[in-house]
């Protein structure tokens, strides 16, 4: 065997970070309601399971990140209520 075939091999288990980012924020933008548990199931399947433990923190950095967008939806739709109730 040489080593080009050898490297393929690693390459087809390699996991690719900006695919899964890219997927991430495809899935927001389609499931606008979605739960952080909804988000969870879906990095998770993204994820191989040979590799979950590796990339654990790139699922958890996901998902704090996440709840920061919530907390920022939650921000702004209740700063609207105030102000049309202010009007």
């Amino acid at each position: 065997m040489n080593e080009g075939s050898g490297r393929s091999g690693v390459n087809r288990l390699m996991f690719d970070v900006n695919s899964f980012k890219k997927s991430v924020k495809e899935w927001i933008r389609v499931n606008a309601d979605g739960t952080e548990i909804d988000l969870r199931d879906y990095c998770d399947e993204l994820v191989p399971a040979q590799q979950y433990q590796a990339n654990q923190w790139l699922i958890e950095q996901t998902l704090s990140w996440y709840r920061h967008i919530l907390e920022r939806r939650v921000e702004e739709s209740s700063g609207a209520d105030s102000e049309a109730g202010e009007i």
